[in-house]
């Protein structure tokens, strides 16, 4: 049996497992919303943690994470636990602590320790060629992957409300997928726009026995009628990286 823990109480948006990806093996229980991390012995149970579009806390005094949840998270990963983290166009809201020394602890930032990803753009991704979005530019529309178990069986994939990964230059992630030649990005904080070419959108860090693997869009492993887990080949990308992740 796999347990997995989908934490919805750091202020995720992902919050519910589509019924018809994953079958009996798999059981999903929530951290709801007031509810705390549990302590590590507690939390080693489980064989994966999802925490889905993590929206920055809105007062910047504020701590979303805690040190001490940032500490349990990692040994759970050092110690064979994993991660995935999704996030969105609204990324990290471009969220700064200035008299925070390491870490914006108000933000999805504040894991960068474990993720190996400093920055989550504030923006969205879009594609200007038809042959590279579905009706909308900043609907996503994947057909060619490089050769990689997550792509495994994989023709077809669509990311929309997407941002791209900046990683760190000290906690260095392994970068599994970038954007496609002629990629634009619209920068939310002055509106301007400018070619991202190869850019990561999904990043993995191996951290001792455990690992944790970022991705720029949280729609695709979602209920979402349009741009959810039912279109192309969501579903089975959704399950070959928790699969992977898993194995």
């Amino acid at each position: 049996m796999v347990r997995i823990l989908v934490d919805i109480s750091h202020n995720e948006r992902f919050t519910q497992i589509p019924s018809t990806i994953f079958n009996h093996e798999y059981t999903f229980e929530f951290l709801y919303p007031g509810m705390h991390l549990p302590e590590y012995e507690t939390l080693r149970e489980y064989d994966l943690i999802i925490m889905g579009e993590i929206i920055p806390a809105k007062n910047e005094m504020d701590h979303l994470f805690l040190k001490t949840e940032i500490a349990i998270l990692k040994d759970y990963v050092k110690n064979g636990g994993n991660l995935l983290i999704s996030t969105s166009s609204g990324g990290d809201f471009d969220y700064v602590r200035e008299d925070d020394d390491i870490e914006d602890y108000g933000s999805i930032r504040a894991l960068s320790s474990i993720t190996g990803v400093k920055r989550y753009w504030w923006g969205e991704i879009f594609h200007p060629s038809k042959k590279r979005h579905l009706t909308n530019p900043e609907d996503l529309l994947f057909s060619k992957f490089p050769n990689h178990p997550i792509f495994d069986g994989i023709n077809q994939i669509l990311l929309a409300d997407t941002t791209f990964l900046e990683p760190s230059t000290v906690f260095s992630p392994e970068i599994l997928f970038s954007t496609l030649p002629g990629t634009m990005f619209r920068y939310f904080i002055d509106d301007t726009e400018e070619c991202v070419d190869d850019v990561p959108l999904i990043t993995y860090r191996k951290l001792g026995d455990g690992a944790s693997l970022i991705i720029g869009s949280t729609l695709f492993m979602s209920t979402q009628e349009q741009y959810g887990s039912t279109q192309f080949d969501n579903a089975k990308f959704f399950f070959n990286i928790v699969n992977w992740l898993l194995n």
